[in-house]
């Protein structure tokens, strides 16, 4: 199994993503959650 990486944003990435429309929201928390496994890419 591919090695995890711990994922930490800071108040104002959490505070801007919480501003986000749903469907943006999603689509940048996928991606930035897809990094913890490959992060490369």
């Amino acid at each position: 199994m591919a090695e995890r990486f711990a994922i930490r944003l800071s108040k104002s990435a959490k505070k801007f993503l919480y501003k986000l429309l749903a469907k943006q929201f999603k689509q940048i928390v996928t991606k930035v959650f897809s990094l913890q496994v490959e992060p490369r890419s």
